[in-house]
């Protein structure tokens, strides 16, 4: 195999295996839940499970452009939302309730 070649094959591992981390950490410790409002300054969410998050203050300009009836995941121990838009955005929270 030519140097080339194996420069290759493990370029395409190292992508795979950020692909398929990056899925299972998704997948793994998060679960699935809608939003139903968000406060105007992006400072609160409630979800349409019931539950509500007080998103983290250097979050919250980002909150504020999430929109009703976004998919989101909420993960690490209900400590973070990930939306699911394309963007796949990222913010801290505590759970109000």
């Amino acid at each position: 195999m030519s140097e080339r070649a194996m420069h290759l094959n493990r370029c395409l591992a190292a992508v795979a295996f950020v692909v398929l981390s990056h899925a299972s950490t998704l997948a793994g410790s998060c679960d699935q839940d809608t939003i139903d409002s968000i406060a105007d300054d992006g400072s609160i969410i409630v979800m349409t499970s019931g539950a509500s998050y007080r998103v983290s203050a250097l979050d919250q300009t980002d909150a504020m452009f999430w929109l009703a009836e976004d998919d989101v995941l909420i993960c690490k121990g209900e400590t973070e939302i990930i939306n699911k838009n394309e963007k796949r955005e990222r913010i801290r929270v505590s759970r109000i309730r």
